[in-house]
């Protein structure tokens, strides 16, 4: 791999905007160039939160400065000007950079991102994850609203993981109400299991988030579904009995 290529990747990683701005202004086609790990400069952006290199790596060479971005003129841009960035590609283990904003929790990039016509939501990573997952699991809300705010958005309400889990599996888990509210809201299926027999009820009650069970309960999932152990979901609960008992005594004629 060449100096200048892996020079970018560091530089955009450490957040040095003046060595990123140089190198590009040398060599533009360092925009698009990959390191050792398959990922090109947007996405060591995307992991670091470097809003400035973010804003250069998609702002058109002859814009001057990185404020003067905006999303029509994105929107114009072919290929984003004469560096030609895959916003949608996908490193060696099929992550995006939209993928690593999610996760990481940038808000303004991964929004802009969203919000970009040429964006590809539909990508899964080699654990079967798409954006949704991430965005279900980490609870970022703002991101679960704009997803579910297109129809191949909402495509993603039914795409499970390797591990044959479900946006609203990794929600339930994670314990956030407003997005497992939001996932039902938008149509995602109720009682559908993962490959240990786990429903989203197993893992709100395994993780002791007993306001999202109740949601899960009120809802209509079955209490009684067991997994692959012959284990409903309330024996799931901690050993504490407090999950346990917020359950029953919130719901006293579901048990």
């Amino acid at each position: 791999m060449d100096t200048g290529s892996t020079s970018i990747h560091s530089a955009a990683i450490n957040g040095d905007f003046s060595a990123v701005e140089s190198l590009l202004h040398t060599d533009p086609k360092l925009a698009s160039s990959i390191d050792a790990d398959t990922r090109t400069p947007l996405h060591w952006v995307c992991v670091s939160g470097a809003q400035e290199i973010f804003r250069f790596l998609l702002s058109l060479p002859n814009t001057g400065s990185p404020d003067a971005v905006t999303l029509e003129k994105l929107d114009k841009a072919d290929g984003f000007g004469n560096y030609h960035i895959d916003i949608n590609a996908q490193d060696e283990g099929g992550w995006t950079p939209l993928m690593i904003a999610i996760s990481a929790g940038y808000e303004d990039i991964y929004l802009t991102l969203l919000s970009i016509p040429s964006i590809d939501i539909t990508l899964l990573n080699r654990g079967g994850q798409s954006i949704l997952h991430f965005a279900s699991s980490k609870s970022r809300i703002p991101a679960v609203e704009k997803i579910l705010g297109s129809s191949e958005g909402k495509k993603l309400l039914r795409i499970k993981d390797r591990q044959g889990q479900l946006p609203i599996h990794r929600a339930a888990a994670s314990g956030s109400l407003p997005i497992t509210t939001m996932l039902l809201d938008a149509g995602s299926q109720l009682s559908a299991h993962d490959v240990a027999g786990w429903t989203a009820l197993h893992h709100a009650c395994s993780e002791g988030h007993g306001d999202v069970a109740v949601k899960l309960i009120q809802e209509g999932i079955d209490v009684d579904k067991t997994d692959q152990d012959g284990e409903v979901a309330l024996k799931l609960c901690p050993r504490d009995g407090k999950c346990e008992n917020y359950i029953r005594m919130s719901l006293p004629d579901s048990f």
